[in-house]
């Protein structure tokens, strides 16, 4: 068993990546692989975050899971007790990233003191003009 630098060993294993990718290779979630492991969430991101051959293989499962998915479903598209409506929000859910019909419309904007400033001015100018000829 590997020691951890606080002196805890830990329960990693490098076939724990390939178990990963195996099970992820047949769709299985991420909660399954961790199951499987036998490991906490907690431990689970851990291991992404400080074991870059476990980080690696979570990555190409993801891949794998995702292409399972969108396999066989659509290799029963045209099956009448095929539920698309069900498989939609499952995919919605499980791959947002390529899945989510939300878009972020975000758009960031950066004003100086003098960009606030002149647009205030200008403001101001249209406002006594039109002020002007009100009287």
């Amino acid at each position: 068993m590997n020691k951890h630098p606080g002196g805890r060993p830990t329960k990693y294993q490098p076939e724990m990546g390939v178990t990963a990718i195996d099970l992820m290779r047949m769709g299985a979630s991420k909660v399954e692989v961790m199951a499987k492991l036998g490991i906490t969430k907690d431990t689970f991101f851990k291991w992404i975050k400080e074991i870059p051959e476990f980080s690696d293989s979570i990555k190409e499962g993801e891949i794998l899971c995702q292409s399972w998915w969108e396999e066989h479903s659509r290799k029963r598209l045209d099956d009448p007790k095929f539920n698309s409506r069900l498989w939609e929000i499952n995919m919605r859910n499980r791959f947002r990233a390529d899945w989510s019909n939300v878009q972020d419309h975000n758009v960031k904007l950066t004003l100086t003191d003098a960009d606030v400033i002149e647009k205030a001015n200008q403001r101001l100018k249209e406002l006594q003009q039109k002020r002007g000829e009100e009287k």
